[in-house]
């Protein structure tokens, strides 16, 4: 009664499915399952990341959420390199784009990892990797020339 007073937008068929899914402890089993899924994912990102970049990088928020923040070094993560990235197949998220400081770092980066595979984060980070030396080649030679 209080529902049928309360929630008119909610399908009951769904509701029931899930009080079922919650009663017989598959939504229990479901996150320990997707725990373990997402601690191989982070521990993957967190390796490729220092074994990649080694002593470049730092990491921070490794203990919270589906993502971390990676601070490079030597890189500064302009709108052009952004776009260089991004046209390569490189997707990156710049905390200073999100940030209300004005002044925010540009050598910091979100990185999820939620929705990719063991396999995609590591060809993610050498693909990163790879394109930032193409990119600061590039930048060095017409410096140069």
């Amino acid at each position: 009664e209080y529902k049928k007073r309360s929630d008119y937008f909610t399908n009951t068929l769904n509701q029931l499915l899930l009080s079922k899914f919650i009663d017989n402890m598959s939504l229990n089993k479901h996150i320990l399952k997707m725990r373990k899924l997402y601690f191989k994912r982070h521990n993957t990102l967190i390796e490729s990341l220092l074994s990649t970049f080694d002593i470049s990088v730092t990491i921070q928020g490794e203990s919270t959420g589906l993502h971390l923040i990676a601070i490079f070094k030597h890189v500064e993560f302009t709108e052009p390199l952004i776009k260089f990235l991004y046209q390569n197949g490189v997707a990156i998220y710049p905390i200073w784009i999100h940030s209300l400081r004005k002044d925010y770092p540009k050598n910091s980066i979100i990185l999820g990892y939620s929705h990719l595979s063991c396999e995609m984060i590591q060809k993610g980070i050498a693909l990163l990797k790879e394109n930032l030396i193409v990119w600061y080649n590039q930048i060095n030679n017409s410096n140069n020339g």
